[in-house]
């Protein structure tokens, strides 16, 4: 019994080194998806990749399905940081059209030896072609201050901010579009003349890859 004993521990013991000399570890799986919040559908075949944190080696990567979902799997004993992340050039190549993740990061930090789920938001963009028109104006007081903001949840914290002065508009004839998340889009506005100001608001919804012009005339 004592024999039999020992070999099995000398069996576990060369397992082990075998094991340590061949890089096994514990295995990290990291699931997710990929989603496009305007259309409520997941973004197909996109490339998701694990990589090293330092040179950025790719280490593993998967492909997203029908759905959006993927999962990657990766065995090592391995203690350098990792990332898993997406490439918005290749999604905007993939679905011809330009894209954003407006606040949120496309690498997100992997907890090694666990299982993890890490989403990706992704939102095609749209051109909003906007002008801003004082056609009755009063002086060098007038003033028109406009914020404009994103309706989507996942981009909040992304908005533009207009503060007009005289007679002088904002024209797309001199100035470019504006590349903005698809999906609804929100304006709020203040007209100052003669020393009265008004309040006004708006709301339109933009379609993905579609190029709107937005006019205030004021």
């Amino acid at each position: 019994m004592t024999n039999r004993l020992a070999q099995i521990g000398i069996l576990i013991s060369l397992m082990i080194t075998f094991g340590c000399r061949n890089g096994v570890g514990p295995e990290t799986v990291v699931t997710g998806r990929v989603f496009d919040p305007v259309l409520a559908t997941g973004w197909v075949g996109v490339k998701v990749i694990l990589l090293d944190f330092d040179d950025l080696d790719i280490l593993e990567e998967a492909f997203a399905d029908a759905q959006g979902n993927y999962e990657i799997r990766y065995q090592s004993r391995r203690t350098d940081p990792v990332m898993v992340g997406i490439n918005l050039d290749d999604i905007a190549s993939l679905a011809g059209i330009s894209v954003t993740t407006c606040d949120a990061e496309v690498l997100q930090p992997v907890s090694l030896g666990e299982n993890q789920q890490i989403d990706f938001t992704v939102l095609p963009t749209a051109q909003l072609n906007l002008s801003l028109i004082n056609d009755n104006c009063q002086g060098p007081s007038d003033r028109l201050a406009l914020s404009w903001k994103s309706g989507q949840a996942e981009c909040k914290e992304f908005s533009y901010e207009f503060d007009l002065e005289g007679c002088d508009g904002f024209n797309p004839a001199k100035d470019s579009l504006l590349f903005v998340p698809a999906g609804k889009q929100i304006f709020e506005w203040e007209v100052r003349k003669d020393g009265i100001t008004e309040s006004f608001s708006d709301s339109l919804v933009i379609n993905p890859g579609e190029e709107f012009e937005f006019d205030i005339l004021y």
